[in-house]
């Protein structure tokens, strides 16, 4: 195993995934001061220059602290994928992380691609609610059931974007842009038969 792009494709997964969203934090507030301030000054009945202070700074505490503990969810959900896979799967080479998006945010996907030996494959991972432990995986190789179609580079966020087809379904899914990876990932891409 190269121990030293696997961390690093851990760190860059990781830093992709929990990127600080001005934007966001700054619609957040305006939403959530905007909410609370409307629902007290229905219940009081009149405009209150201490909550008017108080209840933007609260927001502001409690954007940022659920920022720290969704990033400390992410970190641990995807070292304990990595260690899942590294415990099933004992000649592995590399673990891929696999992303997918909503809209601008990227988020980590219940399942990985690894490499072990030549072979590439993706393990679906299932795990509780409330848990960043898998508990069961089902390993599918590359080949007839899975594969890649097309991989698109997106150089401004260094992602691979990746198309193919899991089980008769289309299938999208992300990975960190790594020589290493792109040239192993487009090196099995299978055409679609149309």
């Amino acid at each position: 195993m190269n121990k030293e792009l696997q961390e690093k494709l851990i760190n860059r997964t990781f830093r992709l995934i929990t990127r600080f969203d001005w934007l966001k934090f700054a619609l957040d507030m305006v939403l959530y001061v905007g909410a609370v301030l409307a629902i007290l000054y229905i219940l009081l009945q009149q405009f209150d220059w201490v909550f008017a202070v108080t209840v933007p700074i609260m927001s502001a505490i409690y954007l940022f602290f659920k920022h720290l503990y969704m990033t400390r969810q992410v970190k641990k959900t995807l070292n304990n994928q990595f260690y899942f896979i590294e415990h099933n799967h004992p000649n592995l080479q590399l673990f891929i992380p696999m992303l997918d998006n909503n809209r601008k945010k990227h988020y980590l996907k219940q399942a990985a691609l690894y490499l072990d030996g030549n072979e590439l494959f993706l393990d679906a991972l299932r795990q509780k609610s409330f848990s960043s432990l898998p508990d069961e995986a089902i390993t599918i190789p590359y080949g007839e059931e899975f594969f890649i179609s097309r991989i698109i580079q997106d150089k401004n966020n260094q992602i691979l974007i990746c198309d193919g087809t899991l089980i008769d379904t289309d299938y999208r899914f992300i990975v960190i842009d790594e020589p290493e990876i792109y040239k192993r990932l487009t090196s099995l891409i299978i055409k679609k038969e149309e």
